[in-house]
């Protein structure tokens, strides 16, 4: 059994303004939650939502709850990236980019509906966080390995030495391409720690890219810079794919103490001893796929990395996608799995990156103030090449049954 928490927004698909032979006039209402750097919800805050070449579409305000609410012409999106703008008197102003051609399916339905239909369809976006306005601002964390959970070294000639760390500040939320505000290099006890320090910048949000040598591969992850740091950034580094490798790492704040994360994709054939589903389904209690592959080699899919007493990583990789088909990645709050209303999940911070072959690597932030305890973050149709991103929590009351989900 499953219960659907569902966002306090109307979600009505005005098809009193649409036709049901193609995009042309279709709507699609597209929501998303704000918070301030506290936490605390965005109430009364401006938004300005923008098409990529920085032509307005629409205006609005959030609510009390920091929710906001527009409707968008189909023919509007397509093929094009969001430009999302936060303002607000004391807050500093914060941009965010919904990219459509770096992560397709952003705004559609689930993807078993035509596009027809998923142009009628309401939309949560990723959700967004504002900081205190100040002169400047500045930013702390902790980079870590997804394989082994602490700071990255690399061999050389023979030595492990700490891995020295080029990390890139871009102004806005999910900015692969918008203008290099700051860059930073991890030297000496930094780079042994994987700490990492920028200050002196404005406060608002930006976008972290990581480079390293040492067979190591790109990473970006979202930065809230502050006038003053909260509290530290958690982040991973992963060792460079193949084409046809996935790696998935989950971290989170300081509660709830045990946050679990999954993978289910492709069985193709099933293997004997093995159940008859269609699906296989790697966590924490089943770390590797085939269930019978006493080899390591053998093993397609396997946890890399777990975590039970908070923060993680957690981590997980597909060595090997021998099947076509849809790869979902879902995190669990194991912390409170007797409790599929609760809020913890949704107050948790969590953050899943995601590394698919040598792709563009991707984030993912669950929505604050939901209720649930599982989170269906992403899911990449390999068929199609898309990734749909998905935001809300929904109850669940047996972790074991989440390839059905």
């Amino acid at each position: 059994m499953r219960t659907r928490a569902v966002a306090p927004i109307a979600l009505l698909p005005l098809l009193a303004a649409c036709g049901l032979d193609g995009p042309e006039g279709l709507f699609v209402q597209l929501y998303g939650r704000v918070t301030t750097e506290h936490g605390d919800f965005g109430s009364g805050l401006d938004v300005s939502i923008a098409s990529s070449d920085g032509a307005l579409i629409l205006e609005t305000t959030t609510d009390k709850n920091g929710w906001y609410s527009v409707a968008v012409l189909a023919t509007e999106l397509e093929g094009h990236a969001l430009q999302v703008q936060i303002d607000g008197d004391g807050y500093a102003p914060t941009l965010a980019w919904i990219d459509l051609t770096l992560d397709q399916g952003e705004l559609m339905s689930m993807p078993s509906h035509p596009p027809q239909i998923w142009s009628l369809w309401a939309r949560q976006l990723p959700p967004l966080q504002v900081a205190l306005d100040a002169a400047s601002g500045q930013a702390e964390g902790l980079i870590l390995d997804t394989a082994t959970g602490l700071p990255a070294v690399e061999d050389v000639g023979g030595q492990e030495l700490p891995l020295v760390l080029e990390i890139e500040l871009r102004e806005g939320w999910n900015a692969p391409d918008s203008e290099l505000v700051v860059t930073t290099i991890t030297t000496g006890l930094a780079a042994l720690q994987g700490r990492w320090l920028v200050s002196g910048i404005a406060p608002g949000s930006y976008t972290a890219r990581v480079r390293g040598d040492g067979g190591f591969t790109a990473a970006r992850f979202p930065v809230l810079v502050r006038a003053e740091t909260q509290r530290e950034l958690l982040a991973t580094v992963t060792r460079a794919l193949a084409t046809d490798e996935i790696r998935a790492a989950l971290v989170w704040g300081d509660s709830p103490a045990d946050l679990n994360l999954h993978v289910t994709g492709p069985r193709g054939s099933v293997a004997p001893g093995e159940s008859q589903y269609e699906r296989f389904h790697v966590w924490d209690e089943a770390p590797y796929h085939p269930a019978n592959a006493s080899d390591v080699h053998d093993r397609v899919v396997t946890m890399d990395l777990l975590a039970d007493d908070g923060l993680g990583p957690e981590s997980l990789s597909v060595h090997d996608m021998r099947s076509a088909g849809a790869y979902r990645f879902t995190v669990f709050d194991h912390s409170n799995a007797s409790d599929p209303s609760g809020e913890s999940l949704g107050w948790s911070s969590a953050m899943v990156q995601l590394w698919i072959g040598t792709r563009e690597p991707r984030f993912f932030e669950v929505t604050p103030g939901l209720e649930g305890n599982l989170w269906t973050v992403a899911e990449w149709d390999s068929d199609a090449d898309i990734v749909y991103r998905y935001a809300e929590l929904i109850g669940a009351e047996d972790e074991h049954d989440i390839e059905l989900f």
